[in-house]
């Protein structure tokens, strides 16, 4: 994914644990939430989970102050919103819930069709028992159409009922789940669109390049070597875990 991408503001709202349906609804109206869909918010999710370093925290800040300016608001309006430590919170267990995500989304691209362990971020580590609060969902109508708007509690719990989607055998995101070959890659992407199987290996072309020529320069020094791309691929990270050499076959 391109850094502009990585790094456009999630698309759903959070809402405080004392905040109202209605105040909830009205900040909606008033200061605007975007309209999506389940695909939106998957695509989100594989965002989330692909962000790194500067890109990550640039993520999550301004998904953060985003929230913040619209509550303030909110609170300008009259709708009645309390600010909470929220914020800070979901900034400290943001990286805990990214690492819980990417090992979710490693499983089932894997082919793990079984049930997720549910994250807890306030206590590190998964238990099967921990709650998740859905998603409050609004509807508002423009131009005819009717489009749904998504609030969350917290950072957790839309990672939460992301995977969920993910892993839901009715829905088509778990059988297009890809992840990128290209070694200094490795990001997450679906490809339910694609019919070409090398639409599914590398989530751009740019990669799929870099990976061939690569795996070209393997094979030429592994035929030097005397020896099968697999054999010289292991032999050198064999030696790089020795700080050796790999060296060519005496016949």
């Amino acid at each position: 994914m391109s850094e502009k991408l990585l790094t456009r503001p999630l698309r759903f709202a959070l809402y405080t644990p004392d905040e109202s349906v209605a105040a909830l609804r009205h900040r909606v109206a008033k200061v605007g939430v975007p309209a999506v869909t389940r695909d939106d918010l998957v695509e989100d999710l594989l965002r989330f989970a692909n962000a790194r370093g500067v890109a990550f925290r640039a993520l999550i800040d301004d998904a953060l102050e985003e929230w913040a300016r619209k509550v303030d608001a909110a609170l300008s309006a009259g709708s009645g919103v309390a600010q909470t430590g929220l914020f800070d919170y979901m900034r400290e267990t943001a990286p805990i819930v990214q690492a819980w995500v990417r090992d979710e989304l490693v499983s089932i691209f894997m082919g793990d069709r079984g049930p997720m362990l549910r994250l807890d971020a306030a206590r590190p580590g998964v238990s099967a028992a921990s709650p998740i609060d859905g998603p409050v969902v609004m509807e508002s109508l423009v131009r005819g159409r009717t489009l749904q708007h998504f609030a969350f509690r917290s950072l957790e719990d839309f990672a939460q009922w992301a995977v969920t989607q993910v892993r839901d055998p009715a829905q088509p995101y778990a059988a297009a789940l890809c992840r990128c070959r290209w070694e200094e890659c490795g990001d997450f992407f679906t490809a339910i669109d694609s019919a070409t199987r090398t639409r599914r290996l590398f989530c751009k072309d740019g990669h799929m390049k870099l990976h061939h020529k690569k795996d070209a320069a393997l094979r030429v020094a592994a035929s030097r070597a005397g020896m099968t791309a697999a054999d010289y691929r292991a032999a050198q990270a064999t030696a790089s875990r020795n700080g050796k050499t790999t060296r060519r076959r005496h016949k």
